[in-house]
């Protein structure tokens, strides 16, 4: 299933980019950058922070600590 995924994640992460930061221009948009095997986010993320919208990532200010 996860190998299934990681296919089509180029063609989604396309259309995504495309079509979502006209709608989220000047909204503020929640993200997280990727870690082993997660979605890459990030185009999607510079996408929308071009086209206006406020970024917010989470801070990891220690280990085994709650972000």
């Amino acid at each position: 299933e996860a190998r299934r995924a990681a296919l089509f994640a180029p063609k989604l992460s396309i259309d995504i980019i495309q079509y979502w930061p006209r709608r989220f221009a000047g909204r503020s948009v929640a993200g997280y950058l990727p870690i082993h095997s997660e979605f890459d986010a990030r185009p999607l993320l510079m996408a929308l922070q071009d086209a206006g919208a406020p970024l917010s990532l989470p801070c990891i200010t220690a280990p085994a600590t709650p972000l």
